[in-house]
């Protein structure tokens, strides 16, 4: 008897996205379910510094839980942390050539959602003055990783992508996301799926 002929055989599209913290894994485990993604998967990485390109595709590579998808759209994303500009740019480049989309913010992921109520200047913000505005305009304490305040993000995301519209492309000196270009892209997946 013959060896078996081994094809791959292709997997089901999946849509992933690995993020670096609760906050994020909360709000597009929201956006999941509110766009209907049903081939959406959000996995959190492990929190800390380094590589998130490279942690993101040893993770595809090696998580069984992967296996018998074929990851067409994958997203990272991430904010600057105590990584240098050039250790950016090297993750910027990095997922080009493996066609990740990134989502990245300087100072940090609450920038984006403070986007959801008001118009983002490039001043660099503060952390501590991110989530005082966000108190301010959810009327209680801003608390990280917060399912219930998340869900009150979701409905404003064409007001946070008009409100972030100045401060879209990266820039380590100001305030910066590229979250609009992340979720206009999902839009369009959910439109199709």
């Amino acid at each position: 008897m013959g060896g078996r002929n081994k094809k791959r055989k292709k997997g089901k599209p999946a849509i992933l996205i690995f993020v670096e913290g609760q906050t994020e894994q909360a709000y597009f485990n929201c956006l999941r379910q509110n766009f209907e993604l049903k081939s959406a998967t959000v996995v959190q990485l492990l929190k800390g510094s380094g590589d998130w390109i490279d942690k993101v595709s040893r993770d595809i590579k090696l998580n069984p839980k992967f296996k018998g998808y074929d990851a067409e759209n994958v997203f990272v994303i991430f904010d600057k942390n105590s990584d240098d500009e050039s250790q950016i740019l090297s993750m910027f480049r990095k997922a080009k050539t493996k066609k990740y989309k990134v989502g990245f913010s300087n100072n940090s992921f609450e920038l984006w959602l403070l986007a959801h109520f008001e118009t983002i200047s490039r001043s660099l913000s503060t952390q501590d003055i991110l989530e005082k505005n966000l108190t301010a305009h959810l009327g209680n304490e801003y608390k990280k990783g917060n399912s219930k305040q998340i869900e009150s993000f979701i409905g404003n995301l064409d007001t946070a992508i008009s409100n972030s519209s100045g401060v879209s492309e990266f820039d380590f000196n100001f305030n910066s996301t590229s979250l609009p270009d992340v979720i206009k892209e999902i839009k369009k997946l959910s439109i199709n799926s």
